[in-house]
């Protein structure tokens, strides 16, 4: 599956950093990298996932997103 980092920023959130990662987690349990950190009033969002899309529209149920950013990811495997 390919891999995608996906970042955003919460602008008026309706939840905590703490809300908002335990909801992202629930919907993308598959993902390799989840950070969601908290100052003056916004969200900064960071997740690795297949499911760029669903991470997204996770984060517009809890706010309103600025600085969406959708990055392909190389995964490299060991032992191929």
């Amino acid at each position: 599956m390919k891999s995608y980092v996906v970042e955003f920023v919460v602008v008026e959130p309706r939840g905590s950093a703490v809300a908002v990662r335990q909801l992202l987690t629930k919907r993308l349990p598959w993902t390799r990298e989840l950070a969601v950190a908290e100052a003056d009033g916004v969200l900064k969002v960071r997740v690795s996932t297949g499911r760029p899309e669903l991470a997204v529209l996770t984060g517009v149920e809890c706010g309103t997103l600025r600085d969406v950013i959708v990055e392909s990811e190389v995964v490299t495997r060991a032992g191929g």
